[in-house]
């Protein structure tokens, strides 16, 4: 129970970080969060489970990930309701950035996807993990769907749903 409990809370902290961040157009913020966040374990258990045939692990993963999404976005959209009243997602940077996924964006999960999984199989890589974490970015799409649905903005809603979507497969693959 107490890994849960610290997913929960690491999940919570990454998604306030990250939603401050956005609703504060700041990149550094943002990349903070993308440094604490722990989406990718549970991301990586999946694609584990599935290349051993673990369905009550893939479960297990696969609730973790429901779980920290759905925390990232809540996290997004409270806040932004308590603090993004002057928030302008036509001009925003990190609405802008992550609201229309490219064929770019889906090369650098797909790479990234394949250093994290290299680097948690092998210790001596392992200080590579935070540079992977900011690459593929989970966290900070994810606050982006909730600022943009309190704003009531469903297209860069869906723009960055899909942009968090094709990370998770680029993980999983």
């Amino acid at each position: 129970v107490s890994r849960i409990v610290r997913f929960g809370l690491m999940m919570l902290f990454a998604s306030t970080i990250a939603a401050m961040g956005v609703i504060g157009d700041s990149t550094a913020v943002v990349i903070g969060a993308m440094l604490i966040a722990p989406l990718i374990n549970p991301m990586m258990g999946m694609a584990l489970s599935l290349a051993s045939g673990w369905p009550g692990r893939l479960g297990r993963s696969a609730a973790a990930v429901v779980a920290g999404t759905a925390i990232s976005v809540g996290s997004g959209f409270i806040l932004s309701a308590v603090f993004g009243a002057a928030v302008d997602l036509e001009t925003n940077t990190q609405v802008t950035s992550r609201a229309s996924p490219t064929l770019g964006d889906l090369m650098v999960a797909v790479a990234a996807g394949a250093a994290g999984a290299y680097a948690l199989s092998r210790r001596d890589v392992s200080s590579s993990l935070p540079g992977v974490a900011i690459a593929i970015a989970l966290v900070p799409p994810l606050s982006v769907v909730g600022v943009a649905v309190e704003k009531g903005d469903g297209t860069a809603a869906l723009g960055t749903l899909l942009l968090f979507l094709t990370n998770l497969v680029a993980i999983l693959v």
